[in-house]
Formats: C-alpha cells, sequence, structure tokens
C-alpha cells in the first residue's frame, strides 16, 4: 500500500492489513464491496441507486472500471480479476449487463463492454 492509500484509507476510516484492502462503500441505495489482494489495484464505480457490485482483486496493478450514461437501471455484477495487469471497463448498460458476473484468470489481458 502506498502513502497515498494508507491517506484515502484515513480519510474514509477503512481497516486494511498489509497489502489487502477491503472496502465496502453504501450510498442512495446502493452497495459497493471492493476486495483488493496485492499492490496497486485501481477501482473506478459510479452507481445508481439500489445497485449490487462485488469486485474482487486477486494479483498487482489490476484496474476494474464501470460507468453508468443517462437513463440506467440498477445492475447485480460481480467481477474477479485473478492475475496481473488485467484491465476490465464497462461503459454503458442494458439488460444483459444488469445482473452479469465477469472472471478474469489471465495477466497483461484487457475486456471493454459498450454497452450504448
Amino acid at each position: 500500500m502506498d502513502a497515498n492509500s494508507s491517506v484515502i484509507n484515513q480519510y474514509f476510516n477503512i481497516q486494511t492489513e498489509a497489502n489487502q484492502d477491503i472496502s465496502h462503500f453504501y450510498t442512495y441505495g446502493s452497495r459497493v464491496e471492493i476486495i483488493q489482494l496485492g499492490n496497486y489495484n485501481q477501482t473506478a464505480v459510479e452507481t445508481i441507486s439500489d445497485d449490487t457490485q462485488s469486485v474482487i482483486q486477486n494479483g498487482n496493478a489490476n484496474l476494474y472500471e464501470m460507468y453508468a450514461y443517462y437513463y440506467s437501471q440498477p445492475v447485480d455484477i460481480q467481477v474477479v480479476q485473478n492475475g496481473n495487469h488485467n484491465t476490465l471497463l464497462i461503459f454503458g448498460q442494458n439488460d444483459l449487463t444488469s445482473q452479469m458476473q465477469i472472471i478474469q484468470n489471465t495477466n497483461h489481458q484487457t475486456l471493454i463492454i459498450n454497452n450504448y
């Protein structure tokens, strides 16, 4: 964990162990759980009411980002990234992504999902 992560964790009062970040966020009826085991993992999540997102990152330098645009329906998504330097980017959402489960078991791979 780098110095920036420590400051962020103190600000949000997130409890961590060495090389392990576990974050739970509840906003406007949404539930987001992020478990990061490793170093330099990143997550960017945009939620609307009633979203449920569970993200597990096992490895180093993994990236997960999900953004919804315009009209959005609640999602229930589960993501697991096992390996190093994996990227998962999800833009927009539709009925196919409303209850999606994604598991990346690889290294140095990128998956981009566009829902327009």
